[in-house]
């Protein structure tokens, strides 16, 4: 198994009271076709497929803005929840909007 290049625990938004909700993400090396692995980790109550367009903004400016690469068109992302054992792949259409498919293994 690939080991990460980068972890970090993030806030993200969830338009809510003051509280933030949290999620660990795990960048890995970029595969064969140059896309980046992102694996991201529920750590609140939060559900973050509702809030995933936050967190992939909070990615986006604390990660991939960095490399100057684009997490919609490069970005390979996996979701894992706490409370669900299946782990989501997220998609994005051609207008930029996410999609969450269940499957059955990270692909690293």
């Amino acid at each position: 198994m690939k080991k990460a290049i980068y972890e970090k625990d993030i806030l993200f938004d969830i338009k809510e009271n003051n509280e933030p909700g949290i999620a660990k993400i795990e960048v890995y090396p970029p595969d064969n076709s140059g896309s980046v692995p992102v694996v991201v980790r529920q750590k609140s109550s939060h559900d973050p497929l509702e809030y995933i367009m936050n967190i992939i903004n909070v990615i986006q400016t604390d990660f991939f803005d960095r490399i100057k690469t684009d997490i919609v068109k490069n970005g390979k992302i996996h979701l894992i929840k706490t409370d669900d054992p299946s782990i989501y792949r997220i998609r994005f259409s051609a207008d930029g909007k996410p999609n969450a498919e269940k499957t059955d293994k990270i692909d690293l």
